[in-house]
C-alpha cells in the first residue's frame, strides 16, 4: 500500500485496502515523502490506524524534517543502534526512544493475519528507502497458496501444470499504441515465452507470445515465470 504523506489516505486506497481485509490479505505500507510534507511521521501513523483500523510497526524512520531528503533510512533495530551510540539527532533519539515505549512491538503471526501493517518511509522520486522495502516484502511476504477454482476445487502452486488467473484488463495503458493488456497471477506450473494455453470461458487456444513484467512505467518482457513471480 502507497500513501502520499501530504495527500494521506484517499478514497481508493480505502476501498483496495478493504477489498484486502476481506480476503485476509497481509498490507505492508510505503509511506512516499516529499520535500514538501511537514508532517510528522507520528501523525502519518495516526492516520493509517484511525482511518484504516489497522495497527502499524514501523520498519525503517525518517531522518530529519520534511521527509528524507537523501539522508536514508535505516531498519528499526540497526537505526535504534546507532541512536544509542549517538549517531543520529536527539529529535530522532526522542522518537525512537518513544516507539521502543509505545509503539506496536514487531509480530510476523499479526503481519500475516493482517493484524499489523509494517510501515516504511521513502521516496520513489530520490530512490530512497525503497530498496527497503522491497528487501522486507520478499522476507515478510506470504508464499504463494491455493487458488480456488469455479467448481470450488483449489489450485496449489506445486501442480506441475500450467494454469493463471486473469485478475485485470486494462487498456490504452501506451499512448503510442492501442494496447490492451491482461495481467495473470500465475497459480500453479510454470510459465514460457510463447507457450499455448487455453482460455476455458471460450475453450479455444491462446499463444502468450508477449509476456512483460510492469514495475511503474517499465515494462521488460519476461521469458519464465513461477507462482512465486
Amino acid at each position: 500500500m502507497l500513501i502520499d504523506s501530504s495527500k494521506g489516505v484517499e478514497a481508493q486506497t480505502r476501498k483496495l485496502f478493504q477489498v484486502c481485509r476481506r480476503r485476509g490479505i497481509p498490507i505492508l505500507h510505503l509511506r512516499q515523502q516529499a520535500r514538501s510534507a511537514r508532517r510528522e511521521p507520528f501523525d502519518n501513523l495516526h492516520e493509517v490506524e484511525e482511518v484504516l483500523g489497522i495497527r502499524t510497526c514501523p520498519i525503517t524512520w525518517p531522518l530529519g524534517q520534511a521527509g528524507l531528503q537523501g539522508r536514508g533510512a535505516a531498519l528499526r533495530p540497526r537505526l535504534a543502534a546507532r541512536a544509542a551510540d549517538g549517531e543520529v539527532p536527539a529529535k530522532v533519539r526522542e522518537e525512537i526512544e518513544l516507539l521502543e515505549a509505545a509503539g506496536d512491538p514487531f509480530d510476523h503471526q499479526k503481519v500475516l493475519r493482517g493484524e499489523l501493517s509494517p510501515a516504511f518511509f521513502g521516496s520513489a522520486m530520490t530512490e530512497v528507502g525503497v530498496d527497503e522495502f522491497l528487501d522486507a516484502f520478499v522476507r515478510l511476504a506470504p508464499p504463494p497458496g491455493p487458488r480456488l477454482r469455479i467448481d470450488g476445487s483449489a489450485v496449489v502452486p506445486t501442480e506441475p501444470e500450467f494454469s493463471g488467473f486473469v485478475f485485470k484488463i486494462q487498456a490504452n495503458m501506451d499512448p503510442a499504441h492501442r494496447d490492451r493488456l491482461a495481467f495473470v497471477r500465475v497459480c500453479s506450473g510454470r510459465f514460457y515465452r510463447g507457450m499455448d494455453a487455453r482460455l476455458p470461458r471460450e475453450e479455444k487456444p491462446l499463444r502468450l507470445s508477449m509476456p512483460h513484467q510492469l514495475f511503474g512505467a517499465e515494462r521488460q518482457v519476461i521469458e519464465e515465470a513461477g507462482p512465486a513471480t
